[in-house]
């Protein structure tokens, strides 16, 4: 097979890659949650913000 790439242009920066697309994917996923996760801490510190848990 080859390499896979994968990104998220709504999540600037999060972009992965992985020895085949399905591993792409499984990195992908976590790349997705550790920007999310950023976003959250950056929510987390602004005054008079609320924080909202939602699964996907």
């Amino acid at each position: 097979m080859g390499r896979g790439n994968s990104r998220i242009p709504a999540l600037p920066g999060c972009h992965s890659e992985g020895e085949s697309m399905e591993e792409a994917l499984e990195n992908i996923r976590d790349a997705i949650k550790g920007g999310v996760a950023v976003l959250n801490e950056r929510a987390c510190r602004r005054q008079g913000s609320k924080v909202i848990e939602v699964s996907l």
